[in-house]
C-alpha cells in the first residue's frame, strides 16, 4: 500500500493559511448580510410599488365619480333652463293673444330646448353606465392582490357585495386577497391584510357601514405544498391565478425556527367550507403540475 504523505506547514505558512480562511469566512458572512438587505430592501420597494397603484386606483374612482357628479349638475341646469324658456314662451303668447296657442317659432324653441334635455339625459345615463362598469373589475382586482401572507400579520375576512369589495380595497390602501365565493358569484370573499402593524378595522372608510358588513375572525385555506424557495413558490401563485384559482404564499415559520412557504388555495369561514372546496379541485391537474404530494392537501387555519 502507497504511504499516505504528509505536507508539513511552516508556522508563517500556517499562519497565512488561517488568516485566509478567515478573511474567506469573513467575506462569506459580508455577502450573506448584503444579500438578506438586498432582499428586503425588494420587498420594501414592492409593497411601496404597490401602495403607489393602489393610491392611483383611488384617484381614478374619485375622478370618475367627480365626472358623475357633474354631469348630473348639468343635467339639472338643463332641466330649469327649460323650465325658464316655457314659462317666458307661455306668458308672452298669452299676452299677444288669450285666445291663441303658441306661435310656430315658439313652440319650436320649445321643442328645440326639450330635444337638447333629452341629449343631455341621454349623455348623463351613458356616463353613469360607464361609471358603474368601471367600478369593479374582478380579474384585474383578482391579479393585482397581494402574492403573499406572513403568518402573524393583522387580517381581517369580508364577504360582502362587489361595491362594498370596491370601496375596501381603494379606500383602505391595504394589500389585499381576493376570490368569488363559490355558490354565489356577485358576491366576493376578501382578505384585508394590515401590513406594518397596520389594523384593518381601523382603516374601514367611512362610506361603508360597520353593522351590515360581514367581518369574519377565521380564516381557513387549503394548502396544497410548502416549499422553502420563496421564487418557487410565488411562481406557483402566479400560475395558478393565471388558471383563475386563488392562490397565495403563505410564509410561516417552522417549530425550529426555520422558514417556509406554503402554496395554499381559498378563503374561507369555516373548515367545512374548506374541506368541500378541496374535494371540488381538479387533482389531476394539481398533480401534473406540482406532483404526487398534492395527495396529502389538507385545511389549515391561517395564524
Amino acid at each position: 500500500m502507497p504511504r499516505k504523505r504528509y505536507v508539513e506547514l511552516s508556522e508563517k505558512e500556517a499562519r497565512f493559511v488561517g488568516l485566509s480562511l478567515i478573511i474567506l469566512f469573513t467575506i462569506c458572512i459580508v455577502l450573506l448580510i448584503y444579500s438578506l438587505i438586498l432582499r428586503a430592501r425588494i420587498e420594501q420597494c414592492r409593497y411601496r410599488n404597490q401602495q403607489l397603484e393602489e393610491k392611483l386606483e383611488r384617484l381614478n374612482r374619485r375622478f370618475n365619480v367627480l365626472v358623475s357628479t357633474g354631469t348630473s349638475v348639468q343635467l339639472q341646469l338643463s332641466d330649469n333652463f327649460t323650465d325658464v324658456v316655457a314659462t317666458q314662451s307661455s306668458q308672452s303668447s298669452m299676452a299677444m293673444c288669450s285666445e291663441c296657442s303658441l306661435s310656430s317659432s315658439q313652440s319650436s324653441t320649445i321643442s328645440t330646448q326639450v330635444e337638447g334635455k333629452t341629449e343631455v339625459g341621454t349623455s348623463a345615463s351613458s356616463n353613469v353606465k360607464l361609471f358603474e362598469i368601471e367600478k369593479f373589475d374582478y380579474e384585474k382586482y383578482f391579479k393585482k392582490s397581494t402574492d403573499f401572507y406572513i403568518e402573524g400579520e393583522p387580517f381581517m375576512v369580508v364577504k360582502a357585495g362587489t361595491d362594498t369589495t370596491f370601496k375596501l380595497i381603494v379606500d383602505t390602501g391595504l394589500p389585499y386577497f381576493l376570490m368569488r365565493d363559490s355558490t354565489d358569484s356577485t358576491i366576493m370573499k376578501l382578505v384585508i391584510i394590515g401590513r406594518n402593524g397596520e389594523n384593518p378595522k381601523e382603516r374601514i372608510p367611512e362610506s361603508v357601514s360597520t353593522e351590515s358588513l360581514n367581518i369574519f375572525e377565521n380564516w381557513y385555506s387549503v394548502q396544497i405544498l410548502a416549499h422553502r424557495s420563496e421564487r418557487a413558490v410565488r411562481g406557483y401563485v402566479k400560475e395558478l391565478r393565471e388558471s383563475s384559482i386563488p392562490a397565495i404564499d403563505y410564509v410561516f415559520k417552522t417549530s425550529r425556527g426555520s422558514t417556509l412557504h406554503g402554496l395554499i388555495i381559498g378563503i374561507f369561514t369555516s373548515v367545512e367550507e374548506a374541506r368541500e372546496f378541496s374535494k371540488s379541485l381538479d387533482e389531476d391537474f394539481l398533480i401534473k403540475k406540482y406532483g404526487s404530494g398534492v395527495k396529502r392537501r389538507y385545511v389549515r387555519k391561517i395564524k
